[in-house]
């Protein structure tokens, strides 16, 4: 059965140092457990399910989770930066999640994954923590990485610019549809007319980059 969190703990209970000890004891409970079992599906992916309310864990102001994904070549130097900083930072978050993401591309108009590691960490909201994740994203831009947009509570629009180049997006409201082809808009959409949603999206998924559009020039 789910233990219930039953009030918002006091804001001080989240520290470096409770992160630390937390760390320690789940560490050392996972390194002496040796035994192989199958498991179910939500125990594994969602342990943090066996708590109902859990985020009152983190107090009344509650958290914001930064998660970012790096291509393989940058993600050792650029988890191990991202890691310094925080160390040094006085942000200790008390939720880390490490994932590897394979070869394959993202889908969609505004793909998160590519192939690398993305990081996901859950921190405390308190003052100063989001001029501290300013100094995250530049590490991580830095290195060729994009945020998360749907985790994301505070990405400025420079950030999100330089993670998610326009080189052939899609904005849509049920109404109006924005495409941007080579960070130029392309169409401005009145999605009230059905011609304009079918014209829009011959125009997306019709696109080739200028790189590949000149080669096939070339060659031709």
């Amino acid at each position: 059965m789910p233990v219930d969190i039953p009030f918002d703990a006091p804001g001080f209970l989240l520290n470096g140092l409770s992160a630390r000890a937390f760390n320690f004891f789940y560490h050392h409970k996972s390194s002496g457990d040796k035994a192989t079992r199958i498991v179910d599906y939500d125990t594994f992916f969602f342990p943090l399910d066996m708590f109902h309310n859990w985020n009152r864990i983190y107090g009344r102001r509650g958290f914001l989770q930064y998660q970012f994904v790096l291509p393989v070549k940058e993600s050792r130097d650029g988890l191990e930066a991202v890691l310094r900083e925080i160390a040094n930072g006085g942000h200790a978050p008390f939720l880390t999640v490490l994932k590897l993401l394979g070869g394959r591309e993202g889908e969609g108009v505004i793909p998160f994954p590519m192939e690398g590691y993305t990081l996901a960490l859950d921190f405390p909201l308190r003052e100063g923590i989001f001029p501290f994740l300013d100094k995250l994203d530049g590490i991580v831009l830095s290195r060729g990485g994009k945020h998360y947009l749907t985790k994301d509570a505070r990405m400025g629009k420079a950030t999100f610019e330089a993670g998610y180049p326009r080189d052939n997006i899609l904005f849509q409201t049920p109404r109006r549809a924005l495409l941007y082809q080579n960070d130029t808009l392309a169409i401005d959409a009145d999605l009230t007319r059905p011609q304009a949603l079918i014209d829009t999206l011959e125009l997306l998924f019709s696109y080739t980059a200028p790189a590949y559009d000149q080669w096939e020039r070339a060659v031709s």
